[in-house]
Parts: structure tokens; sequence; C-alpha cells
């Protein structure tokens, strides 16, 4: 602790806080570049692939492109990226931001190094081939792990990694789309749960550090221009109330359509290698008709809002996305769901616009609005994040007359979305793999504790020839311990020596100069390992009726440790 006589600027430059807050802007800085490359490099990917630059839906439709192209360049961006992720790292399949999630819930915000790289490469050559994914997920990811790997080179607490990689996804959020307090709010309302000023402090100065280089690269400007726009009357919120109900459903059918697709895939006879093709070349082939839904979709987004589409073209097209993005995605390709949430809410949105525009002329917005409205409703139902979304789209258009319909639109599209479907689209990837995560935990806690974590390493052995008198000599003598392993000359557990098992032989004074340890052993329960959680041994705990269990090296056979009942629920109760 620092003395009274100590100069203040000395004090703060020592304080951990101050640590953090340096960390911060480095990983704002880092994070920026980060998703300047991946933006640059799908820039290449599109060139090489396609002949030219500028957004994949132009090219896709132009009338130079061949057919067999559109058709074939997914498939190909599938093919190689799958390699890369089955090999190297595969928390880079899929989405994006459930990997940090789960990183945080388990593993103590602790995301490999290989990760970044593989994740950027990969979400580089999907989106850039095609893949009707966005780039949101794949910068989030990277910079959460740009967080940890700092986090881990100055030896952070647990605590303070969690801090760390929430700066790097408030990073991403900000690079991505220019949105320096959405990047702030996705990571605390979605990844930490915690708005104490010690987290705060320093995720708001990553977010603001990325964006200062992004803006310094591609300008400060609004990402989509919205429709002159004013509210002309109260009587036009309820449409936008009911504008986000109705996004509500779309986004839980999104969340629900996606991962059946990505079951039925996983189910196809198919070799893992030929998945992200096979679904490459399903989106391809989508993309022959409608080549709107292709890439991250933002020139789709902008022909809504300026009314180029009409409605029976923007149902078919929000039909055609959500199906072409659960296949980019279910098939194992690499790249995020908050664009394809936009995109899908815009042409939702702007096909109830154009309804109720067409109805009552005089007394509501064009359909424009309605789609700005909407992307951020849809947002808000597949996230359960409306804050997030409300300030996301804020950001995006500049516009504060949109505030009223979107605080109404987003805040009943999240109730609405979370009374149908209680998982958002991240989590429910967590629920599928046991994690059940809120307020940046993992409260399904037995799972989220191994048995390495609480095991006693060095418990009392009996070898399997000992007499039966040291044998009783050393139970009388275990203390606390009711379960004593019986090892082979290797070192294996043969059985367990119980007080139940001992109890029988204590009155036969005939049988005890003969029996030694093996025969008063009873046999093994199914082994657990060091790797298992806590909730696998709880249940094993009630199937074997005891209330201590060894815990063997699944490699070497041998004894690890032994684990006690009494410390699984003294952990879970501290946890």
């Amino acid at each position: 602790m620092a003395t009274e006589g100590t100069p203040f600027w000395s004090r703060i430059a020592r304080s951990e806080q101050t640590l953090l807050i340096g960390l911060g802007v480095v990983i704002g800085i880092v994070t920026a570049y980060g998703a300047i490359f991946c933006r640059w490099g799908i820039d290449v990917i599109h060139r090489l692939a396609f002949g030219s630059t500028g957004d994949i839906t132009e090219l896709a439709s132009a009338a130079g492109t061949p057919w067999w192209l559109v058709l074939l360049l997914p498939a190909a961006g599938g093919l190689l990226v799958a390699p890369m992720v089955l090999r190297w790292a595969s928390e880079a399949r899929g989405h994006g931001v459930p990997e940090v999630m789960a990183a945080i819930a388990r593993t103590g915000a602790r995301i490999r190094a290989r990760v970044v790289a593989v994740k950027t490469l990969a979400s580089i050559i999907t989106i850039g081939t095609g893949g009707s994914v966005g780039w949101e997920g794949p910068i989030v990811q990277i910079g959460a792990g740009v967080g940890s790997i700092a986090g881990q080179r100055v030896h952070a607490s647990r605590r303070r990694m969690r801090v760390l990689v929430a700066c790097g996804a408030a990073a991403g959020i900000a690079a991505t789309f220019n949105a320096p307090i959405a990047g702030v709010l996705f990571s605390i309302e979605i990844l930490l749960g915690d708005l104490a000023l010690a987290t705060f402090t320093p995720i708001v100065v990553a977010a603001v550090a990325a964006t200062a280089v992004f803006q310094q690269h591609y300008g400060g400007h609004a990402v989509f221009d919205l429709p002159e726009y004013e509210l002309h009357s109260a009587g036009e919120i309820p449409l936008y109330a009911l504008l986000g109900i109705v996004a509500a459903f779309g986004a839980v059918l999104f969340t629900r359509v996606l991962y059946w697709f990505e079951d039925r895939l996983e189910q196809l006879p198919v070799h893992p290698l030929l998945l992200p093709a096979l679904g490459g070349l399903a989106v391809g082939a989508i993309g022959l008709r409608y080549p709107e839904v292709l890439g991250v979709g933002y020139e789709t987004i902008n022909r809504t809002i300026t009314l180029d589409l009409e409605l029976n073209l923007l149902v078919m097209l929000f039909l055609m996305k959500l199906i072409a993005t659960s296949l980019s995605i279910g098939s194992g390709g690499s790249g995020g769901v908050f664009a394809p949430s936009l995109v899908l809410g815009a042409l939702l949105g702007g096909a109830f616009g154009s309804l109720a525009h067409g109805l009552m002329p005089h007394g509501t917005a064009v359909a424009g609005v309605y789609a700005v409205v909407g992307m951020a409703a849809f947002v808000a139902g597949t996230t359960h994040a409306p804050m997030t979304a409300i300030l996301i789209l804020f950001e995006m258009t500049r516009d504060p007359a949109v505030i009223l319909p979107l605080m109404i639109a987003c805040v009943l599209s999240s109730v609405t979305a979370r009374g149908l479907f209680r998982e958002s689209i991240y989590t429910l990837k967590l629920r599928r793999r046991g994690i059940r995560f809120r307020g940046g935990r993992d409260v399904a806690v037995l799972r989220s504790l191994t048995v390495l974590e609480i095991m006693k390493r060095r418990p009392a052995v009996l070898h399997r020839d000992l007499p039966f008198a040291e044998v009783r000599r050393r139970v009388m003598a275990g203390g606390r311990q009711q379960v004593f392993p019986v090892l082979d000359p290797d070192k294996r557990v043969e059985g367990l020596v119980t007080l139940d098992s001992l109890r029988p032989f204590l009155l036969e004074d005939a049988l005890q100069d003969v029996v030694v340890a093996r025969d008063l052993a009873v046999p093994l329960p199914p082994p657990l390992a060091p790797t298992d959680d806590l909730q696998s041994a709880s249940d094993l705990f009630v199937a074997s009726g005891l209330d201590e269990l060894p815990v063997i090296d699944p490699e070497t056979g041998r004894l690890a440790g032994l684990l006690r009942e009494r410390d699984v629920r003294a952990a879970y109760h501290k946890a």
C-alpha cells in the first residue's frame, strides 16, 4: 500500500487500474488494425474471385460474372476453410461470439493465440468467396483473443482476464460498425453483465481507441443513410411496437432454423472436410437466383432503406437469406450472425413498412425507416440485448429522430423473444454444450468446475498384499478418509476398501491371518478422470453409492487422487 507521502501521480502510475487502461488502449488499437486487415483481406479475395472490388452482391449480379463462378466460389471457400479449422483451431468454426462467452465462463477467459490467426484467415476466405455471414463475429473473437493474449502476458488474474477479453470484444464491435458506445454495451450486456467503474473504464478506452484508428482510415460517416424522417403522430408508435413483436418471431425463427441446419448437416454421411464445401455449394445455388444473399449484405440493406426492392422480393429475400446463412454457418463456415441479423431485420422491417405505408400513406413514415427499426428489433430479438441493438443502429445512422421507434421496438422484441424461446442465438450454442451462461459466468456451476481443481492429490492407499491387521490399522487411522484405493505393483487401482467391506471380517478371527487388502476390495465404479466436470462426478457418486471416488489418469491408468462428495458440495456452494 502506498504511504501517505507518496505523490499522487506515482500512486496512479502504479495502480492496477492504470495498467488495465493502458492495456485497453493497446488492445483497441491492435483490434482496429485487425478489423482493417480483415476488410482489406476480404477485398483481396473479392478481386481474386470475381476480378474486381466492391460489394459481393453487386459482383455476383453483374452481367459479366459467369454463373458457374457464382455457384462454385462459396464451395471453394468452404473447401479451403475446413482443413484450417479442423486441424489448427476448432474454436474458429461458426460465428465466434459463443466461443468468447465459453472462454469467459469455462477457461478463465484464456483464448489460444492460434485462434486469432485461424479465425482471421478463415473468415476472410468465407466472406470473400460469398459465404452468407457477417464479419463482426470474427472481429469480436479476434479482439477477444488479443485481449486474452495481453492478459496472459502480464499474468492477469481471472477477473482481470475477463475485463481484457471484454475490451477486445468492445473494440471489435466499435471498429466493425464505427459504433464505440454500442461496442461498450455489447461487452457489458452480453459478455460480462458487470457495470462496475473498474470494469467499465478500460472497456470504454479500448472502444474509443479502436474507433479512432478505424475512423482514421475509413472516416467517421454513418454506415447507413436514413431517409428524412419525423414521427407523424403518437398513433404511429403502436406500429413500431407491432414491428418489434413481429421481429421477435422472425428472430426466434432464425435462431431455431440456424441450429436445425447445423444438426441436420452434421448428421449427413459426409466427411467433415467436405461439409463446408457442400454448404457453400448450396449457398451458391441460392445466389444464382438471389445474389443479394451472398456476402455480408450491406448493399442489400441500403437497397431496402432506399426503397429499391419490391414487397414480394423483400419477403423472398428474407427466407433465402435465412436459409443461406444457416447453411453457411451450420456447415462449418466461419463468420458472424450479427450482420445477417441486420439484413434479415431490414428485409422484414421493409416488408412491414411497405404494408403499413400502403394502408396509411399519410400517417406513416416511408418503408425505409421501418427497415432501420426492423434491423435493431431483429438484433434485439436474436441477442436478447436491447440496449446494444438500440445504440448500434443509432450510431450507424446518426439520426436522433429514430430513437423513440428504436426503443419501443427493441424492448418489445427482446421481451417477446425471451417469452417465445429462452435462449438467445449465442446462449443456445452454449446451452447445447452444457454451459448455462448468465452475467458473464456459467450458472451450471458443476459443469464449469473440474475434478482436478478440488481432488485430494495424495490420499492414503493400500498395497494389494497388505495383511489384514495393517489394513485395519491404516483404515482406523485414516481420519476423514473413508475409501481406500487398493493398488497393484504398477500403482494401478484394482479396487476399493471401504468401512463396509472391512466390517464383515472384524469378527472372523480365523480369517484375519490369511486375508489381505485385495480380498477386502470392492469393484471399481466407472473411472473418473481429472478433466471430468463435477456434474459427471456428482452423477457417479449417486450411481455408486460411495462418498469418495478414486481419480484415475486415463493415459497411465494410475491413481491421480481421491474426490470427496463433501468437497463437491463445498465447491458448488462457494461458486
